[in-house]
């Protein structure tokens, strides 16, 4: 496991430890202990991008839009990058010390709770990897939130082959907005899961952020008011008194549709919502119903909703 801390004296020549590893950002250079580590730009990259967000799972899809940003990959890529990178750091997949393959999900850099990042940054707007080449993507994204502030709804559908930078596009949008304006923001990411899958996933996610961002109170009090069976499945938003009696309320497809439209056009009343929905050709069919359901009654609102997803696998 490793032992997680950044030196903040060194905060202005980008350093970051993370014992026994040290990365300097101004450098490009690691070193295990006091033995440099030799690495080729695309392992530095993807080391980078996870000691930013250690302990966090970080999808495949992510790590391949952030290191190899406007570039068609596989996953093979990305793989052959940890590869190198376990070797250079001396680590076993098999009985991980620094990263750990989370199966069919994607990796984590091993670290303790209470590491502090390299800058204080808003949970759901984590700092974008380098994007070129998207300034009239950028300028159509900005378009579509300003038309949602002037009260007509927006959804937009960024769509692309694995590794052409959705996700960064998206994160540069979201790392330019005004976080102290009136905006509620949530997003939820789509798995690939070899099972039965929990039905409204990524919006159960996108919810629990709305939540817990800049609009929580409203979000809870608006929730538990109009949506009470969605409100029940977040037994932490519950008081204590409801919380020893917390039962999940039994509902029905169709009242759960409605009363997630209701909540959702409420809020977007008081506040300008924008939820973005990762990897949308793996949703369950219940978020596709309850999406389709929202664009016919919502057009009047303020709300923005960004999905991305890959054509080819989206049938």
């Amino acid at each position: 496991m490793l032992e997680s801390r950044l030196n903040k004296q060194s905060d202005p020549d980008h350093l970051i430890e993370l014992f026994p590893l040290r990365l300097d950002l101004k450098a490009g250079r690691m070193w295990k202990g006091e033995q440099p580590i030799e690495l080729r730009p695309k392992p530095w990259n993807l080391m980078l991008y996870m000691a930013l967000r250690p302990g966090e799972l970080l999808s495949k899809q992510e790590l391949m839009d952030a290191v190899w940003p406007n570039t068609v990959v596989t996953e093979s890529s990305l793989n052959q990058a940890i590869k190198e990178l376990r070797k250079a750091l001396g680590d076993d997949a098999r009985s991980p010390r620094f990263i750990e393959t989370v199966h069919r999900r994607g990796f984590r850099l091993l670290a303790p709770e209470d590491y502090t990042p390299l800058a204080p940054v808003d949970e759901d707007v984590q700092p974008p990897a380098p994007l070129f080449g998207r300034s009239t993507e950028l300028e159509m994204l900005v378009n579509a939130l300003e038309t949602t502030r002037a009260g007509h709804a927006q959804f937009v559908f960024i769509t692309g082959e694995a590794g052409i930078g959705k996700t960064t596009l998206v994160r540069h949008f979201l790392a330019s907005l005004d976080q102290a304006s009136e905006l509620a923001l949530g997003w939820g990411q789509c798995y690939d899961l070899h099972g039965e899958s929990e039905a409204y996933l990524p919006i159960l996610e996108g919810i629990d952020r709305l939540a817990r961002g800049s609009q929580g109170e409203k979000v809870q009090r608006l929730l538990s008011q109009y949506a009470p069976s969605w409100h029940s499945m977040f037994p932490w938003m519950l008081s204590p008194a409801q919380g020893t009696k917390h039962q999940p309320l039994a509902s029905t497809p169709a009242r759960m549709l409605r009363e997630f439209c209701d909540f959702i056009e409420i809020l977007a009343e008081q506040v300008t919502v924008l939820l973005w929905l990762e990897d949308l050709h793996w949703s369950d069919a219940g978020t596709i119903d309850l999406l389709e359901t929202v664009a016919r009654r919502s057009m009047d609102s303020r709300l923005l909703l960004l999905a991305s997803y890959r054509p080819v696998d989206a049938a």
